[in-house]
């Protein structure tokens, strides 16, 4: 592929294309980085100041609200505020203690003060759930955002294989590279240049 330049002279489509490419990596760096950046905040630092949770949905017992898979985003409320039909997240009373998010179906007593007996049932579930559960404390998690599908790339990055290729093989082969391309081992020869 011929280019012509301002003077008509045959120039080479390689260095146009060169930067092109250059560029275009270079672009999808910076966006990488600024997306693992925002991740890294919205992960790993908003949820440990308190400001919301993050939740993977493991059961399809809140469908069409959220399915299995989705990621739940919960805030934090004044428990005082707890009403009938808010879907909530909170410990089960009984078994392993999970965390369950469920809306709240009746508040037997308590309602608006610190602690609420309440019941809930999942929105997919023909029945309530077989406990009362009493909250205690000063605020409640309630549901803000649903966000689809978000479960299934959290669960894959805490994955022990993903952890591997993202933690040591593909730092440790970019520092290889990087050392080779400064130690000038296997770089391209130049047309004309004699080998040693």
């Amino acid at each position: 592929m011929e280019l012509r330049s301002d003077n008509g002279a045959a120039a080479p489509a390689a260095p146009m294309l060169g930067s092109i490419v250059r560029f275009a990596v270079g672009l999808a760096g910076w966006t990488a980085t600024l997306a693992a950046l925002v991740a890294a905040i919205g992960l790993g630092v908003l949820p440990h100041l308190g400001v919301y949770r993050t939740l993977t949905v493991l059961s399809a017992s809140m469908k069409p609200t959220f399915s299995p898979g989705d990621i739940v985003v919960v805030r934090p409320e004044p428990i005082e505020r707890l009403r009938v039909g808010q879907v909530i997240s909170y410990a089960v009373p009984v078994g392993a203690h999970q965390v369950e998010t469920h809306r709240v179906v009746k508040i037997l007593r308590g309602q608006g003060t610190r602690t609420p007996v309440i019941q809930t049932k999942g929105d997919n579930n023909t029945v309530v759930d077989p406990w009362t559960a009493q909250l205690n404390g000063p605020t409640i998690w309630r549901l803000e955002a649903v966000v689809p599908k978000a479960g299934y790339a959290i669960n894959l990055m805490r994955d022990r294989t993903f952890h591997l290729v993202s933690v040591i093989l593909i730092p440790g082969s970019l520092a290889i590279l990087a050392l080779a391309r400064m130690w000038g081992l296997g770089g391209r020869r130049r047309s004309g240049d004699a080998p040693a």
